[in-house]
């Protein structure tokens, strides 16, 4: 393992969004870890990236439990003496109107959504804070978190991404004495296995794309490389932002 470079964790870094930011960060000579319950869909993605020449690992956790956050953290510190860089990204996002939601759905997905953020910011901050090196905090949120999507029923979700854009604030004004820069991204409906449904419907995407000004969905791509610029030596005066990857949806 390469010590010297900078180390990264991304939670959720097997699918989706945050494997496409997984790809992006290894290829700027950064160590990726990636913190999540599914080691056979992360296996792709380290094949991929050690095929790069860079360096990638696994480390199972369930970020809604302090008790694996706190041994993933461990872990980290253990491989690489550090942590420079988190992204907060693991999510569930599970469909049902309001009426039907039940106390579990509810639970599972603030615990994921929104606790999962605070316990691994929570850890790697503390880590940031003792090494007195700094480092920057990413909390992927989404469109969602401001705005309500009427094509399908998800309140636990956009709740909880309410709350990442205002933990984001409160953590960057808290950890800015430290050198800890905090931002959050803010992806509109992107290319991911989730949107599947609607994006292999012609119909149901252009109910999506209709109100987006440029015309169409996020690539994972566009997601990442805003991440890997809020994590660079050049967003070092950005904190407590949260950046819309949208389009302009919200412009209307």
């Amino acid at each position: 393992m390469k010590t010297h470079r900078k180390t990264a964790v991304v939670t959720g870094g097997n699918k989706g969004i945050g494997k496409g930011i997984s790809i992006r960060l290894s290829r700027e000579d950064i160590n990726v870890v990636i913190a999540a319950r599914d080691e056979s869909a992360a296996n792709d993605v380290i094949d991929g990236i050690q095929k790069e020449g860079n360096t990638c690992c696994f480390i199972r956790t369930d970020v809604s439990s302090k008790k694996d956050v706190d041994m993933m953290i461990d872990e980290v510190i253990h491989r690489f003496k550090g942590i420079d860089i988190l992204v907060n990204n693991a999510a569930v996002v599970i469909d049902s109107p309001f009426l039907d939601i039940t106390e579990g759905v509810w639970d599972r997905t603030i615990d994921v959504n929104l606790k999962g953020y605070f316990l691994c910011a929570q850890a790697a901050a503390r880590v940031m804070a003792a090494d007195k090196k700094g480092g920057k905090i990413i909390n992927i949120a989404s469109v969602q978190g401001v705005t309500v999507w009427t094509d399908a029923f998800h309140a636990p979700y956009e709740v909880s991404k309410a709350g990442i854009i205002m933990l984001t604030k409160q953590l960057a004004y808290e950890l800015a004495p430290y050198g800890i820069n905090v931002n959050a991204v803010a992806p509109g409906p992107t290319e991911t296995e989730i949107l599947e449904p609607w994006t292999k419907s012609p119909d149901k995407l252009r109910s999506i794309t209709k109100n987006i000004p440029l015309g169409r969905v996020a690539k994972v791509s566009d997601v990442a490389g805003v991440v890997n610029f809020l994590v660079s030596s050049e967003a070092d005066y950005i904190t407590g932002i949260t950046v819309f990857v949208d389009g302009g949806r919200l412009t209307w």
